[in-house]
């Protein structure tokens, strides 16, 4: 199983918007492959705890497990959005 985007090609960076996830697609997804969802999403919860959350952010420079630990408190929930079809 590869992850792959909508269009069906290999994960890639379509707008801004998706800047955010460059680190999840080049340093857990490239060049990964899985046996089906739950391999999948055993390998993100051993890599997000083990090496993405642990690590100084680069722009922080703060481990991020600290910094949203201390960040968590202050979070709300968010509002629940009805769409009007």
């Amino acid at each position: 199983m590869r992850i792959l985007s909508a269009g069906g090609s290999p994960v890639a960076t379509v707008s801004p918007s998706t800047q955010p996830y460059r680190y999840v697609r080049q340093d857990f997804c490239l060049a990964r492959s899985f046996r089906n969802l739950d391999d999948l999403n055993a390998h993100y919860d051993h890599w997000r705890t083990r090496i993405a959350n642990p690590r100084i952010h680069a722009t922080i420079r703060r481990v991020v497990d600290q910094h949203f630990a201390e960040e968590k408190r202050t979070l709300r929930p968010r509002a629940i959005e009805f769409a009007d079809f």
